[in-house]
């Protein structure tokens, strides 16, 4: 029998070779994978809202499996009546539901990577205090009117440790400056009642970007505003989305504001998403007929027809929702089944391409085979 003897160093750079080898091979695994992965995140928008449910107890479901997604740099209409949840799934993002409220189900992603309904306390706190942040109903009432407009920007930066009380109070001038505030250096001394209207929204606007949010959630930010101070406010958001690449949920009854300045619009009733499409779409092509409603609600100011119809009922109490779609018993053209189930969120794939590759859909038995 013939034996073969080989040198050790030999058989040294042979093992060492192939170890390189498979060294090799997974590196190339794990920077595919982490290729893999760097798309995935980039492709994902910047939240996602999933089957989101919210009530109040037993029978007291006041958001029925929500979904929504909002892109970077991207500002979404969040339109309906009030009580039809607008403000509800931007407290429920926030981590901030009123008492008595619980999430019954649903996802919530951030970036594609942070589900925040996983997140403890403390871990949505650090992320309202990074990523997010909210413009509330009411300046005045959301303002402490004992403490200075310039403490209470200071009090977000000092958040934390990241800036002095001199930073601070630096920072919270350029902010002033950069909402457009009138006199920036007087108004850090001013206390809300010293403001007006509009000068309010813009503090409220400069205190959520204290903290450099990736997404900023406006509930009504041009109530009780009169048209030119609505357009002042609007252009400021605008300009702030191209300027920051900020994204924005607008909470909104309004669909002229929802027409000036958002690129898509998500139309909600009762707790329920009924209908979505890029802005153009829906008021080109509004297909529920609640969104038609809205709509034909709108004063003609055309001088053909000065006339407006407005919407029969309202919208109905939690504890006592109608059986199958919740807006047959308002609806105009409501056909039988509508009373007796519930219909999808249906594609509306005859509307064709949209922005971004986004579609049109609707939750009504109408265009269940358009």
């Amino acid at each position: 029998m013939t034996c073969l003897v080989y040198p050790i160093e030999t058989m040294s750079a042979r093992a060492t070779a192939g170890d390189a080898t498979d060294r090799l091979a997974n590196a190339t695994d794990r920077v595919a994978n982490a290729t893999d992965r760097v798309a995935s995140l980039e492709a994902a928008p910047l939240l996602r809202l999933r089957d989101l449910s919210v009530s109040f107890g037993p029978g007291q479901e006041v958001l029925r499996r929500v979904n929504l997604t909002i892109d970077k740099g991207e500002i979404v209409g969040l339109v309906g009546e009030s009580g039809s949840g607008k403000t509800l799934t931007a407290l429920s993002i926030l981590g901030l539901l009123p008492p008595g409220a619980r999430t019954e189900e649903g996802q919530i992603w951030l970036d594609g990577t942070d589900n925040l309904l996983q997140l403890d306390e403390k871990q949505r706190r650090q992320i309202r205090a990074r990523r997010l942040a909210m413009i509330f109903q009411e300046p005045m009432s959301a303002l402490n009117p004992v403490f200075s407009l310039g403490y209470q920007i200071g009090e977000v930066l000092r958040l934390g440790g990241r800036m002095d009380r001199g930073q601070a109070r630096r920072e919270a001038r350029r902010l002033l400056e950069r909402v457009a505030m009138p006199d920036p250096e007087r108004r850090l001394r001013s206390f809300p009642h010293q403001l007006s209207g509009g000068q309010l929204q813009r503090a409220m606007i400069a205190m959520a970007l204290a903290a450099g949010p990736d997404l900023l959630l406006a509930d009504e930010p041009t109530t009780a505003l009169d048209v030119t101070v609505q357009a002042q406010v609007l252009e400021l958001l605008t300009d702030l989305r191209s300027q920051l690449g900020l994204a924005v949920l607008l909470i909104t009854h309004d669909l002229g504001v929802v027409a000036q300045c958002c690129d898509r619009v998500v139309v909600m009733y009762s707790g329920q998403v009924v209908e979505e499409a890029p802005v153009e779409e829906l008021f080109s092509h509004p297909s529920h007929p609640y969104t038609r409603a809205l709509l034909d609600a709108v004063p003609k100011l055309d001088g053909r027809d000065p006339s407006f119809l407005g919407i029969p009922g309202r919208v109905p109490e939690i504890q006592a929702l109608p059986s199958g779609c919740t807006f047959h018993p308002r609806c105009r053209v409501a056909l039988e089944t509508c009373s007796r189930s519930e219909p999808d969120l249906y594609s509306i794939s005859s509307i064709g391409e949209a922005v971004r590759g986004q579609h049109h859909s609707c939750r009504c038995f109408l265009v269940e085979d358009r």
